[in-house]
């Protein structure tokens, strides 16, 4: 203590040992501290846990138990069909041309498909039949949307929807005609035996079922209800 006195500068104090330990090793390092010994001591008497070698434990793999692995847009166990491929490329067409409003519309059209594919409580694969009905049901969307800006005299908002909408279009079967529908609802009347209002259930159904979604339901149901009332 002398010797560090003599070279200490005048005028100074030599700090004693204890304050020296704590200016090496301040309180904060946990040291000293009582939470530091508590800290040490679990380390020291904590028991290990088994590790993969040790005798009667498995490892996630020897037990089957995989972490899911995250699936991107490129990998190849993605749902795929004509339409969605078709979708996709027009989609990179679209990027490539800076045209955001159809990069807009066939971003929204690929999610409501990914998202159909989560609707159920597994993840499904989509056919093609299934891809074209999400994208009927989007038309159906915009159109009512249409009207009800068309009502609120909104025509800007109203023309944007409709052009959506038969951007969507055109990835649909062409829709029948009126006559080719009329046909249609004819020849199933005739073929159920339909007489009245109470066989437009049935009437409907078949008839949906033989036009798919080139039938316009609206128009569809106002023919089967004019030809049941005759």
């Amino acid at each position: 203590m002398r010797a560090a006195s003599r070279c200490a500068p005048e005028g100074t104090r030599t700090p004693n040992l204890l304050i020296r330990s704590q200016m090496l090793y301040p309180l904060s390092y946990g040291r000293t501290t009582l939470a530091g010994r508590k800290r040490r001591y679990r380390a020291r008497t904590a028991t290990p846990k088994p590790g993969p070698r040790d005798a009667g434990h498995r490892t996630r793999r020897e037990r089957g138990i995989h972490w899911p692995t995250r699936r991107h847009a490129g990998d190849d166990e993605r749902m795929s069909t004509p339409t969605l491929d078709r979708l996709t490329a027009d989609l990179t067409t679209a990027m490539k041309a800076r045209d955001t409003a159809r990069t807009s519309v066939l971003r929204q059209l690929i999610g409501a498909v990914r998202a159909e594919e989560k609707s159920g409580p597994t993840v499904r694969e989509l056919s093609e039949d299934d891809v074209l009905a999400v994208l009927a049901r989007e038309v159906k969307k915009r159109r009512e949307s249409a009207q009800i800006y068309t009502d609120a005299h909104a025509p800007e908002r109203a023309a944007n929807e409709t052009a959506e909408a038969d951007a969507i279009e055109t990835y649909l079967p062409a829709r029948l005609s009126d006559d080719e529908l009329q046909a249609l609802v004819t020849a199933v009347v005739a073929d159920l035996g339909a007489t009245s209002m109470k066989d437009m259930g049935a009437v409907m159904k078949e008839a949906t079922s033989r036009a798919g979604l080139a039938a316009d339901g609206k128009k569809l149901s106002t023919l089967v209800r004019t030809a049941l009332t005759r």
